[in-house]
């Protein structure tokens, strides 16, 4: 049955008309492997239907191509004859799924046809991304596409997957006249691949537009444009499994060859702009030929416009080929200079490889031209230009290399740098013909253990060029002339110009028992040939010839040290870092470069930085780093120090880390050159990165009495005991005090009494702290109670803070005893008494006595004794850590001390008011009033004390003032302080300025019901100096801010200094003892500010004077501590009988009658107050009962004058 329904097919197929362009290609030669006798024609289009009857019915066509390919798979599989299929494609088709088919048997071949003309050729498209879109196998058939058109819509946001279409193992494969666009690869395997007169433009690809594997490969007229690798990231990264580029060809088996003629490739670019060249084989065109015999030919063919900076164009990697580039001609192509235009590899050693480049045309690119890598290759570069570009022309490690007719100009390198155009490595060259190299920068010619031979006639002129060595010719490692050259050549080098050897270059590092006679016959060599020299210069040596024997020069150099047209030279230079120890140079990006330089001649230095290992010149890429300066420094004869002006500049900005970049710094002088590595660091501290300038920068705006820098020097200096860093972009120059901070070195800056800052912030800082002006912990620390020191993180901070808070309450609840003691021990007296103690101790505490190491144990002992004004920053000493991170937050732990004695004023009013007898019975507090009010004043001092320290940081303007912790989070801060801190420290305010204007408004307003607690107060006060009972306090509260900022420190010693004026000159007290007292407080205290402020710069004073002011700080500390210590001790002993009954002898002895009289005249001239007071110490001890309070105004008031008049009887 299916051999009838072939025979149908066959009869009703071969009636088709079939277009003359279509059936030419039977009868062409992409057809000679087609049976041409049996031909089966069937016709596919968007208007045909998708049944038997299109097959067999010569009037009608298929609808699908799928369904078209599959009925021609089952109709040859029944076939017993190989047969020629043609599919007539009439219009446009939409893939809508894979078009898969394997044929299953060996029919002839399968074309397929468009039928249209010129450009209005069928499209098969798909409308999805399918991957792939077209999938043929065959069993050994033969493919022809023409005429077609193939859009997959891919783009470089819409990418197949892997490949667009895979055509494999066919017998030969042509596709011609057609054109691909929006594609993604093609993957053709066949022994033999034909492509001609077909366009592949707008590809998306990760492999290759063509990767073909065959034996035979034909690619002619055919334009492969605007190509765009998408790889994939694990190819990029060591993942790669295949070969990739444009068009890529794997030549199978033994005499394979690859024909590629009037080619055109333009435009290659890749999506992942980074190093592509271990994924991409080559941008436009590779071809690998692991086989022998192979013969690859490159002709007339154009590649251009490539932006793929580290890879080849063309790549031939061969085992043993012929190889042709003729008439081809690259342009627009831009590398770096050690990627190639063209590179050849041809790995075998065995066979002889001859490698033709010729006629061809090489301009506006940058890289090397040509590479040729080969044992045994017979390389043959003859009429060829070179022009208008970057980088070298050839590079070649071979055997034999003929250079005929070559023309090159116009190369451009760096100045004077070590970039040759032609490199030769291990070659016997041979010169032919005409050959010109002209006005270009980079030696024309380099030799590495090469020989040099001209033929007859040859004639090559060298001239206007420009190098670093040789500026026509250098002889490197063991070069030389071929004595068999023609005498008839000619080398002509004229106006060339190179630091050393302006025309011929010869490095001979060779032993030092070389005699004179081997130095004359090896230049007798250059004689060999008619060689020109006219117009030649060398900057430093040699205008012709330089011989340059290094550091070694021969024995008796000095007897044959020049000859004709040559010079010889040598000189050895050895730089290292200033700093022994070290094998690095340690700048930071705007300090001038220092060195140590070791050189045995006076000689000018070439200096410059290389970012490679292989410490290439130009290595850095200027837009990261760059070298700004005088690169030329003259380095003087035996072992020197250096300053240069050199700075490097970045765009890294090392302020964050430091680079990781292989810098080096690089000095050539003459022929000798040194390196030393380079460590990039940050900016050291005190310099800040400016990105415009791209540079460390010093403050130029700071004030320099407090800070002064030097870039050369690469340091800074900042005043003793103050700190530098930098918060919100802002300059921070603050006091930082000891224990906190620390100073350095004496500053080496002329005319500085600084001291050296450190390289980083944390260094300034002393007991294991660190961050902004030493206020946080180091890594593994964590604050004791209150901040005072960093104590190691034991794991258990939780658990010390509590045991810390019940040991405050402890010492709070003892501290509230001892007032109450105080109390029962001096009356009446004790807050005249107390006045002067407590302000000695909360002004002893604002005072920086921890600016100077020497006054440690002041400042130990002022926070032991701050304990009477509930601070309990004594338990900070104890090595135990808590979890507060900030300095505000271990300020809250100071509320504790106000809220205990809180506590136990309320337990005393409870008492008082429901059970006095039982408070009269108990002996330490014979008077609430005056106890109540005592613990009163200590705990507004303690909460006006604990509200400014949370209160800081201030923001004044747009600065912050960093006081006590300048690391905390403004947000959450401005929330704690309006919440606790402000209203507490508001009431506190209104109380100290009710009490100073209370008895103004006792005139006019009924206070009687209060005025036993104001009574309290003003006691120790004359009358009209009543208010003067809030002046401490004020005053002290207003110096806690003025202390704490450097621009207000004056404003706080007048207050103080107008303050103890006032006290000396009025007397406010109605004893006058305590007129005394107070008076020596606060000049004591005034003499301990200048004092401490004097000892803060110890460069500012001598040696014996800082000693005296040490001890004089001391005295002034502890009489002040020794007088309380002795009355107190003095009242607690006149409790005791003996100690009474001893003063009263000792009285009576010492009295005269006279004193009788002055004690009733004392009396008489007492005030109202002292009345008050001395009724006090007459009455009973019965309690005042709080009770009083509630009795009627007139009452009360009638009650206190009783007292008053009691005391006149």
């Amino acid at each position: 049955m299916k051999e009838l329904l072939f025979v149908l097919v066959f009869l009703g197929a071969s009636l088709l008309p079939v277009s003359s362009q279509c059936q030419s290609l039977i009868e062409g030669e992409a057809g000679s492997s087609c049976m041409r006798d049996a031909v089966n024609t069937v016709s596919t289009g968007i208007n045909g239907a998708d049944e038997p009857s299109c097959i067999t019915d010569d009037g009608k066509s298929c609808k699908s191509l799928h369904y078209t390919l599959n009925q021609i798979n089952l109709l040859a599989e029944a076939s017993a004859t190989n047969t020629t299929w043609m599919v007539l494609v009439s219009s446009d088709l939409i893939l809508t799924s894979t078009l898969a088919v394997s044929f299953g048997i060996d029919f002839s071949c399968l074309i397929l046809c468009g039928e249209g003309a010129g450009v209005s050729k069928p499209t098969i498209s798909t409308d999805t991304a399918l991957s792939p879109a077209i999938h043929l196998e065959s069993n050994e058939a033969a493919l022809i596409i023409s005429n077609l058109a193939f859009n997959f819509s891919v783009t470089a946001t819409k990418s197949i997957a892997n490949t667009s279409v895979i055509l494999a193992n066919f017998t030969n494969i042509a596709i011609i006249e057609s054109t691909v666009t929006g594609s993604s690869d093609w993957l053709i395997s066949a022994y033999s691949v034909v492509v001609s007169d077909s366009s592949f433009s707008d590809s998306c690809i990760q492999s290759a537009v063509l990767l073909i594997h065959a034996n035979s490969v034909s690619l002619t007229s055919v334009s492969v444009v605007n190509t765009l690798f998408q790889p994939k990231i694990s190819a990029i990264y060591g993942s790669r499994g295949a070969f990739a580029g444009s068009v890529v060809i794997i030549l199978n088996g033994l005499g394979s060859s690859a024909l590629i003629q009037d080619l055109i490739f333009w435009g290659v670019d890749a999506s992942f702009k980074s190093n592509l060249s271990s994924f991409i084989s080559s941008a436009s065109l590779y071809v690998y030929a692991p086989e022998v015999d192979s013969r690859i030919r490159v002709l007339s063919s154009e590649f251009a416009f490539t932006q793929l900076f580290f890879n080849t164009i063309v790549t031939v990697l061969s085992r043993s080929s012929n190889i042709v580039f003729s008439n081809v001609t690259f342009h627009d192509q831009y590398l770096f200079i050690n990627n190639h235009l063209i590179l050849i590899i041809l790995e075998s050693s065995s066979f002889i490889h001859p490698v033709f480049i010729r006629d061809s045309s090489f301009y506006h690119y940058n890289g090397t031209t040509l590479g040729l890598i080969c044992a045994g290759c017979q390389a043959t570069i003859l009429n060829n230009s070179f022009y208008k570009a970057y980088g070298q022309v050839f590079l070649t490690r071979s055997s034999t290399v003929t250079l005929s007719g070559i023309n090159i100009s116009l190369i451009q390198n760096e100045p004077f740098s070590d970039a040759a155009l032609i490199n030769l490595e291990y070659v016997n060259v041979n010169f032919v013909g005409h050959i010109n190299i002209l006005n270009n920068i980079g030696t024309p010619i380099r030799l590495t253990y090469s020989y040099m031979n001209f033929h007859e006639g040859s004639d090559v002129q060298i001239m206007n060029n420009t190098a670093r060595f040789g500026g026509g010719l250098i002889f490197d490692e063991g070069s030389i002339f071929d004595t068999n050259s023609s005498p008839n050549a000619l080398l002509h080098f004229e106006n060339n110009s190179a630091v050393l050897g302006g025309a011929i270059y010869v490095r001979m590092y060779i032993a030092g028992n070389v005699s004179c006679s081997f130095i004359k016959q090896y230049t007798s060599t250059f004689q060999t040939i008619n060689i020109v020299y006219k117009g030649n210069y060398a900057l430093n040596k040699g205008n012709d010839i330089l011989i340059d024997f290094g550091s070694v020069p021969p024995a008796g150099i000095e007897m044959c040290s020049s000859g004709k047209n040559y010079e010889t030279i040598y000189s050895k230079i050895d730089i290292a870092p200033i700093q022994s120890g070290t094998s690095h140079l340690t700048v930071f990006p705007g300090q001038s470069i220092k060195f140590q330089a070791i050189s045995i001649s006076l000689c000018q230095a070439t200096m410059y930085i290389t970012c490679s290992a292989d410490n290439k010149i130009n290595s850095c890429p200027p837009e990261l780093i760059s070298l700004s300066g005088s690169s030329k420094v003259v380095i003087l004869e035996g072992n020197h120090t250096i300053t240069t002006d050199l700075k490097i500049k970045t765009d890294i900005n090392v302020t964050r880390s430091d680079t990781s970049i292989d810098l080096k710094f690089q000095s050539f002088c003459d022929s000798s050159q040194s390196t030393v590595s380079v460590t990039l660091l940050n900016c050291s501290l005190g310099f800040t990165f400016n990105e415009t300038e791209r540079m460390c920068r010093g403050c130029d705006d700071c004030d320099s009495t407090f800070y002064q820098f030097s870039l050369d020097e690469g340091i800074a200096c900042i005043r003793y005991n103050y700190w530098y860093g930098s918060h919100d972009g802002q300059t921070i120059i603050e006091p930082c005090f000891y224990p906190y901070c620390k100073f350095g070195d004496n500053c080496p800056l002329r005319n500085s009494n600084l001291f050296k800052l450190p390289l980083t912030s944390n260094e300034q800082c002393l007991f294991n702290r660190g961050g902004i002006m030493c206020r946080q912990c180091k890594d593994g620390y964590k604050f004791s109670y209150l901040g005072v020191q960093c104590v190691e993180d034991s794991g258990n901070c939780s658990g010390n803070v509590l045991g810390l808070l019940l040991l405050a309450i402890v010492l709070n609840v003892l501290i509230g005893f001892f007032w109450m003691y105080a109390i029962k021990c001096r009356g009446s007296l004790t807050l005249g008494f107390s006045f002067g103690a407590i302000l000695f101790v909360a002004y002893g505490r604002l005072i920086q006595f921890g600016i100077v190491k020497e006054f440690e144990p002041i400042e130990v002992l002022m926070s032991f004794l701050s304990l009477i004004i509930l601070d309990n920053s004594i338990l900070g000493y104890i090595p135990a850590c808590t979890p507060a991170t900030t300095g505000v937050e271990q300020q809250l732990y100071n509320y504790i001390g106000p809220l205990v004695i809180i506590c136990m004023i309320i337990t005393i009013v409870i008492i008082a008011n429901s059970c006095p007898k039982c408070l009269s019975k108990v002996d330490l507090i014979p008077n609430p009033i005056q106890t109540l009010s005592l613990l009163a004043l200590v705990t507004f001092w303690s909460i006006a004390s604990t509200s400014i320290m949370i209160l800081l940081p201030i923001k004044i303007g747009d600065s912050y003032r960093f006081l006590i912790d300048p690391n905390i989070q403004i947000s959450s801060y401005y929330t704690l302080a309006w919440l606790i801190a402000i209203p507490l420290l508001i009431i506190v305010i209104a109380i100290i300025v009710f009490m100073a204007i209370s008895p103004f408004l006792s005139r006019k307003f009924n206070t009687v019901r209060i005025k036993p607690i104001l009574d309290v107060f003003h006691s120790s006060f004359k009358d009209k100096w009543r208010w003067y009972s809030s002046v401490y306090f004020g005053t002290w509260i207003i110096s806690i801010f003025l202390f704490n900022f450097t621009e207000t420190q004056d404003l706080a010693f007048t207050i103080l200094l107008a303050v103890s004026v006032f006290q000396f000159v009025f007397h406010p007290y109605a004893y006058k003892s305590l007129n005394i007292t107070d008076t020596l407080i606060i000049i004591d205290l005034f003499t301990l500010v200048l004092l401490v402020g004097e000892r803060i710069d110890p460069s500012s004073i001598a040696m014996h004077k800082s000693s005296y002011i040490t001890f004089l700080v001391y005295v002034l500390v502890i009489l002040p501590v020794l007088y309380y210590v002795f009355n107190g001790v003095m009242v607690n002993s006149w409790k005791l009988q003996c100690t009474r009954n001893i003063w009263h002898k000792i009285v009576k002895k010492m009295k005269s009658r006279s004193d009788s009289d002055k004690e009733a005249e004392r009396i008489d001239n007492i005030t109202v107050s002292g009345h008050y007071r001395l009724t006090q110490d007459q009455v009973t001890r019965t309690t005042v009962n709080l009770s009083t309070m509630n009795r009627k105004p007139e009452d009360f008031s009638a009650y206190r004058e009783s007292l008053i008049d009691s005391t006149r009887v």
